[in-house]
């Protein structure tokens, strides 16, 4: 199986073939998804923004100029996308995460650990579902993501020094949130 860059699709699609951004969208729809969750806090909101995403990005791909990566690009719309959602419908929903799916012979094997594994992934979360839209989208950008704090910068419009000086505030307030949450 081939696989392409991001730019060989996009230029398929621009020259006429709409399946070649199929590829590009099982590329990123779970990256994407993952990170408007953690701004529209709802399953069933982040599945529309998802969506939503795509769509856009698809109609407006005559506009991507190529100076930042495609995916910065998608991740920019994906904020504005969210952040639109979430103003508009003024709603704060709690999810819940799915905390992944461990195999019966690895919890068979040492379930100790694997509590343990658990209760600090669930407190990471519940730290990051507690942040502002804006502070969890940085921070799912940056270490999730692993954007840079250019490219962060460009999603967000705001510069860079306003990312560094947000993202060291909120690893102070997420360290003593989780301190609360583990010490409970």
């Amino acid at each position: 199986m081939n696989v392409f860059s991001d730019d060989t699709y996009i230029a398929k699609v621009l020259g006429g073939n709409p399946g070649a951004f199929e590829p590009i969208v099982r590329k990123y729809q779970d990256r994407i998804f993952s990170f408007v969750i953690r701004i529209v806090k709802s399953e069933e909101d982040a599945k529309d923004v998802t969506q939503e995403v795509f769509l856009k990005a698809y109609r407006k791909l005559d506009t991507f100029n190529g100076e930042a990566k495609f995916s910065s690009w998608l991740f920019q719309i994906a904020y504005n996308t969210a952040i639109s959602q979430q103003r508009m419908q003024q709603k704060n929903y709690r999810i819940e995460r799915d905390m992944g799916k461990i195999n019966r012979e690895e919890r068979a094997a040492n379930p100790m650990k694997i509590m343990l594994r658990d209760e600090r992934k669930r407190a990471v979360n519940q730290a990051i579902d507690s942040l502002p839209e804006n502070d969890a989208a940085i921070v799912s950008l940056f270490y999730k993501e692993d954007l840079s704090i250019q490219e962060i910068a460009g999603i967000m419009q705001m510069s860079e020094s306003n990312i560094k000086v947000k993202l060291h505030r909120i690893r102070k307030k997420l360290a003593e949130q989780l301190k609360n949450i583990l010490t409970l």
